[in-house]
């Protein structure tokens, strides 16, 4: 009699796990419509992760821990009978794929493995979800094994056997560990790394990186960078798989840090060897705005969002889209481009209508612009795009419109609807708090403000709360609340937020009274007036704002929008000399923006001295290459300075 030959499999998943009972089942979900076989090393559970593999048909083995990751793993290939391996660890699920075509895949493929993708979902608690790229799908030959101790590789071995990888559009999801368990894994992996390194005779680039990691993650960042500086400066470690990650990760570090030159040297070097690596140029992005330089930062958040998503590299979500427009919007709106920095903002929600920040912001921005045509049709577009979605994001919106009326009541009905669960709760609670201290109701904005005290991002909003608070009851600046440094800047910035509203709640007396938040955060008397002034001239409120400036420029502060506001004021009252001399001032500064060159041109022009004005249009296009606005008036000076205008320009 002849029996069918039982067909090999095609792809095994192999895990290796010691208590994760709490995780496993949802791994073992993911994999059984895609996989033919899951095998599971056990390292020695107690709780019930074994009766659970064994119910999803795993096959299962015992090994004893030893110190070395790397050998539980060979277990697990040397007992898997599949053609190809899929590795994935208990704490990740395997994102729903096309069955069919997969294994079309990997019957056809040529090459010998696959960089995946992991995306990164609660680890660390709270962080923006990060994607990677990780070598977790390769073909089961015995000479294919893992090496090291900790953050075991088996690319290694298929490179000095001669074969070939690609990336793959297959994705994980890393759900993570619960903080003790975090902690508990961190002090694990240090241990393993160093004793690793202490039996080789020098560290390895890749042990250099994970040190670097480890040390992060255990909460020491001065350490973490070094190891991470040491692990860039090893000839052809761009080169290496883990390169993208080693940059991008230093990058982040020295932002967190505060280092913004360092962080540039360092991002300018990543760019150079992975020129379309977005990450990158969105983090030189937020160097250079944090520097003082927002036409460059602009046109590197611009140059970000044109580059397509790569497989090959690390990404954090929504670089490509709605991070950035919201970047972009931050920039605009602090230039005082309303217009631009409201449409950054909705295209940002277009994209992620839960993006609190950015549903914040152009709250702001409604709340103080008009009732024109074009207003009314932005409220209604963003109405219409937040009604079918969340609730709650209608209730706050609709809230703060309301303030736009100085509807105080209105608003706070609306507000204290938003339910605890919502993302739209702490900025609502941040509001009920501002709308009961306007309508003399501090208990009420006190027990908004405990609620705000508890949550690190919004912490800045109840000091600034409760500075207000404490002056509305008549406290000395003595009993205020003190500032710790690490709140500093967001502290500094919701001081400015909450001016906003008093601005727009016609509460001056206040808003001079709350000034005071500056001086409890350190400042000096005339960055306070430099600040100010360019505050009060946004809100059109100019005379005040002038004295102001004038007050710091004396005292040796200025830049470039405080120049600009100055020689702007004087081209409007025809006095283009001294208009022009302040336009030059702005020419020194690190970045003035292709609008200085223009402005200083046309005071010339009004002064027809239009050699020294074509001089200044060509000195602002060697520094703003791709300005159309001074390229277009390079040409109309050109002829009025007596050059030859070329047919292009003229026809132009």
């Amino acid at each position: 009699m002849l029996v069918a030959k039982k067909s090999k499999p095609l792809l095994t998943a192999c895990l290796i796990a010691r208590n994760e009972a709490e995780n496993i089942e949802h791994c073992l979900a993911s994999l059984k419509p895609v996989v033919d076989e899951i095998v599971l090393v056990d390292t020695g559970s107690t709780d019930e992760t074994v009766d659970i593999a064994r119910r999803y048909g795993a096959r299962v083995y015992h090994q004893p821990w030893e110190d070395d990751f790397s050998a539980p793993r060979n277990r697990g290939l040397e007992e898997a009978r599949g053609e190809w391996i899929l590795v994935i660890d208990a704490d990740e699920r395997l994102v729903p794929v096309d069955r069919k075509f997969l294994r079309r895949l990997l019957r056809q493929t040529p090459y010998e493995g696959f960089f995946i993708t992991v995306n990164n979902i609660l680890e660390p608690e709270k962080a923006p979800e990060v994607s990677a790229p990780v070598f977790r799908l390769f073909r089961n030959r015995p000479w294919y094994r893992f090496s090291g101790r900790v953050h075991e590789q088996i690319l290694p071995a298929i490179y000095r056997a001669g074969g070939q990888v690609a990336h793959l559009d297959l994705n994980l999801e890393h759900i993570g560990y619960t903080r003790e368990k975090q902690r508990e894994k961190r002090g694990r992996n240090l241990r393993l790394l160093e004793r690793e390194v202490q039996e080789g005779t020098k560290p390895t680039p890749f042990q250099l990186y994970n040190l670097g990691m480890e040390h992060l993650r255990d909460g020491d960042p001065d350490r973490g960078r070094e190891y991470l500086k040491e692990a860039w400066e090893v000839d052809g470690v761009a080169e290496r798989p883990f390169g993208t990650a080693l940059i991008r990760r230093l990058v982040l570090t020295l932002i967190q840090a505060g280092a913004w030159d360092e962080a540039l040297k360092y991002v300018e070097e990543g760019i150079e060897k992975f020129p379309d690596f977005a990450d990158l140029h969105y983090f030189r992005g937020q160097i250079l705005k944090e520097k003082g330089e927002p036409g460059a930062a602009l046109d590197e958040f611009r140059r970000c969002l044109s580059l397509p998503r790569q497989l090959r590299y690390p990404h954090l979500k929504g670089v490509n889209g709605y991070r950035t427009w919201f970047e972009i919007g931050l920039i605009h709106e602090k230039l005082g481009n309303q217009v631009e920095a409201r449409e950054a903002y909705l295209k940002a929600l277009e994209e992620k209508p839960d993006l609190v920040p950015a549903l914040d912001r152009l709250a702001g921005l409604l709340t103080s612009a008009g009732g024109s045509k074009g207003e009314i049709e932005i409220r209604e577009r963003l109405r219409r795009q937040i009604a079918e979605g969340s609730t709650d994001a209608y209730r706050y919106l609709t809230a703060r419109l309301l303030l736009d009326n100085r509807a105080w009541k209105e608003a706070l009905t609306f507000l204290c609807q938003v339910g605890e669960d919502s993302p739209y709760f702490l900025p609502a609670q941040r509001e009920v708090a501002f709308v009961n201290l306007l309508l003399g109701e501090p208990a009420q904005a006190l027990q908004a403000l405990k609620r705000l005290a508890e949550s690190q991002d919004f912490v800045a909003d109840a000091w600034a709360h409760t500075v207000l608070l404490g002056l509305m009851e008549e406290k000395g600046a003595g009993e205020l609340p003190p500032v710790k440094m690490d709140w500093a800047p967001k502290c500094e910035e919701a001081a400015w937020k909450l001016l906003d509203q008093l601005v727009a709640a016609q509460e001056f007396d206040l808003f001079e009274k709350a000034l005071v938040m500056f001086e409890l955060l350190g400042r000096e008397e005339a960055w306070i007036s430099l600040e100010l002034g360019k505050f009060l001239y946004r809100k059109g409120f100019t005379q005040v704002a002038v004295e102001q400036l004038v007050k710091a420029y004396k005292e040796g502060y200025r830049d470039v929008e405080s120049l600009s506001i100055f020689g702007d004021i004087c081209f409007e009252d025809g006095e283009y000399e001294d208009a022009a001399r302040y336009y030059e001032e702005a020419t020194d500064e690190d970045d003035p923006g292709a609008r200085v060159y223009v402005a200083l041109a046309k005071c010339y022009l009004h002064q027809k001295r239009f050699e020294t004005a074509l001089d200044r249009v060509r000195e602002g296009l060697k520094r703003y290459q791709d300005s159309q606005l001074l390229a277009g008036l390079e040409a109309v000076v050109k002829k009025l300075a007596g050059e030859e205008v070329p047919v292009a320009a003229r026809v132009h």
